[in-house]
């Protein structure tokens, strides 16, 4: 018996390359936004059990939140560790950002407690207060703008955060645009930065969308302000 073989001719083959390329063309890209919704997912989760610790830390303390202060012992993700609220700090970390410096700490280094603090300020960023005590959240005063109410699941504690230079997170935002010395919110999470609130949940926001809540305003006034830092990019 003749076998007879068939070889592929070049059209044929440029036509399933083609097909490869279209299919690699669709899939890609699904696969690049199933990854950015994962992350932001656990993101959110993160947050969601960050704001339970810091509400907790709110109740014990007398209804005051160091948030943080130009010294890095005043950082709240160091404060509340100190005061063993936090007990792993990728538990309060983006897993979307990818510059973090330092991913694991080794209990028996000489210098894992200096490790330990560097970590620690590398995490979700809180509203930046210049009060050392930190924020009193005694009474209403921070849910009112001037005579507009602030609902509390309006009121921003916190965000993906990170300095414009490296994109490194930061423990301390700034959300006002006066407060260009100090890291932003975040557009990490595709067209979205996530924020955690006053009421204990968080979500995903665009920027107009974020600059239409607030957050416990630091300085001479108790009333909360109006976000209106820009956020930056990947």
């Amino acid at each position: 018996m003749t076998r007879t073989s068939h070889n592929f001719t070049l059209i044929e083959m440029l036509t399933v390359i083609a097909i490869i390329a279209i299919l690699a063309g669709l899939i890609i890209p699904a696969v690049g936004r199933a990854r950015v919704s994962a992350k932001t997912a656990a993101c959110i989760s993160n947050q969601g059990q960050t704001m339970k610790i810091i509400q907790q830390s709110i109740n014990d303390n007398d209804g005051y939140f160091i948030s943080g202060t130009t010294a890095d012992t005043n950082y709240w993700s160091v404060w509340l560790y100190n005061k063993n609220y936090i007990q792993d700090f990728n538990g309060i970390r983006c897993p979307a950002i990818v510059t973090y410096t330092i991913t694991s700490v080794d209990p028996s280094d000489t210098n894992a407690a200096t490790q330990m603090e560097s970590a620690l300020q590398q995490v979700y960023g809180a509203a930046y207060t210049s009060i050392a005590d930190g924020f009193d959240f005694r009474g209403t005063k921070y849910l009112t703008a001037g005579d507009v109410p602030v609902a509390p699941a309006a009121l921003a504690i916190g965000c993906c955060a990170a300095d414009s230079g490296r994109k490194l997170a930061s423990a301390v935002v700034g959300f006002s645009s006066s407060d260009g010395n100090r890291a932003a919110p975040y557009k990490i999470h595709g067209n979205f930065c996530n924020f955690f609130f006053f009421d204990g949940h968080a979500e995903s926001l665009e920027q107009t969308e974020a600059q239409k809540r607030y957050y416990p305003l630091s300085g001479d006034t108790p009333e909360a302000g109006q976000i209106s830092r820009d956020y930056i990019t990947q």
